[in-house]
């Protein structure tokens, strides 16, 4: 050992006294082969399978090729010394995760300080004594199996997320067919009407048609989430009328509120804006939906756009109780925000998570507010321009970089 003093002390070598640990892939970077060979005798007592390095060039291969569970790695040597051996070993992909523990005769704080940034996980001073050895080469051990069990439960878990998103694609995609060709019919049969229909059929195969219409929006939604999430979909942005876009989400959801007994309130007006008026349509719609499975009968949903310095925001309010409520802004912790009465939300649920989504890629602002008793309020504000990010109109992807 180049510069350094004895490896061990001998008084505390006894191997009946060393701590039993379990197996491992020990690599030994040592220049002096007699303490190379000691550790090596020392940790194959123990189950241990070594692996020895004369110097740091081979220490690096053997690291990269064999993947130990820890290095014991000598601090003075020539060439490259152990400090570098750390740096170079902490910045491959490969080995960073290899528990490193200095052997070192150097016990001052500012070596310690040195060998901690250069990446050392522990350290060992000399003379050793075996029992540490031992105890500190079991604890690294243990150390790296745990993370490489933590590792392979990581990568199970990605593959059967993978698998899972594959399936839900698949079954979604193949629903979309027969739903859109129940639903043609269903447009077709309430443009032609079949003779003897009655009035209440008539109206029975409208709704049908729009439940239909309502399910083929929340097919596209899943579809779109995942397009969303790897930065493969953009609005396609255009000029267009936002109470245009909001009257036909609510003429779409109107049967649905009727069957819960729930009134609509809306008076359009005339708010003008770059966007994607199909993703936006169903961005209202979800944020209509969302009110209405927490409705209960005579509960009434009041939709409004207003001008805000930031852009146009719309919002759906419920009143559970059919009055008015006013709502104020309340945090995550449910405590009152004060401000200029806006409140990210963190949008659960695949339909809040398709609004979220949608109005971030329009470089909007998604949120909620509660208010006395049971009233809730839900808003999105989108700007009024086409801004940064706007999508390719004909292929709908965000551009480069």
């Amino acid at each position: 050992m180049t510069g350094g003093s004895a490896l061990f002390d001998a008084e505390n070598t006894d191997a009946e006294a060393l701590i039993g640990m379990a197996e491992g892939n020990v690599l030994v970077v040592e220049d002096e082969e007699a303490n190379r060979k000691f550790l090596r005798d020392l940790l194959e007592a123990h189950g241990h399978r070594v692996c020895e390095a004369a110097d740091g060039v081979e220490a690096l291969a053997k690291a990269a090729e064999e993947i130990p569970d820890a290095v014991l790695l000598d601090v003075l040597m020539p060439g490259l010394d152990g400090r570098e051996v750390c740096r170079r070993l902490r910045r491959s992909s490969r080995t960073a995760h290899i528990p490193v523990l200095m052997i070192t005769a150097l016990a001052d704080r500012e070596a310690r300080i040195a060998g901690i940034a250069a990446g050392a996980t522990d350290f060992i001073v000399k003379p050793v004594d075996a029992r540490e050895v031992v105890m500190r080469v079991r604890n690294a051990v243990q150390a790296k199996r745990l993370f490489d069990r933590l590792q392979e439960s990581c990568r199970r878990l990605r593959e059967t997320q993978r698998l899972r998103d594959d399936l839900a694609d698949f079954v979604v995609r193949d629903m979309k067919g027969p739903l859109t060709a129940i639903t043609t019919a269903l447009q077709l049969l309430g443009r032609v009407p079949p003779a003897g229909l009655s009035a209440a059929q008539a109206a029975h195969v409208s709704t049908a048609t729009q439940s239909a219409e309502l399910l083929l929006d929340m097919i596209q939604s899943l579809l779109d989430l995942g397009r969303f999430e790897a930065k493969d979909l953009a609005p396609r942005k255009v000029p267009c009328n936002l109470d245009e876009v909001i009257e036909k989400a609510l003429r779409a959801m109107r049967p649905q509120a009727d069957l819960r007994q729930v009134a609509m309130d809306w008076s359009p007006g005339r708010h003008d804006l770059a966007c994607d008026p199909d993703l936006v349509r169903r961005v209202v719609m979800n944020l209509l939906a969302e009110s209405l499975r927490a409705a209960p009968p005579k509960a009434r949903l009041l939709v409004e756009v207003v001008e805000r310095p930031g852009g146009i925001e719309t919002s759906v309010t419920r009143t559970d109780d059919g009055v008015g409520s006013a709502c104020a802004v309340v945090g995550s912790e449910g405590k009152e925000a004060a401000g200029n009465g806006i409140a990210d939300v963190a949008a659960p649920g695949l339909g809040l998570r398709f609004c979220r989504l949608a109005v971030e890629a329009h470089g909007g602002r998604l949120g909620e507010e509660a208010g006395r008793g049971r009233a809730k309020r839900q808003w999105f504000v989108l700007p009024r321009g086409t801004g940064a990010g706007a999508s390719d109109p004909k292929t709908g992807r965000l551009p480069a970089g």
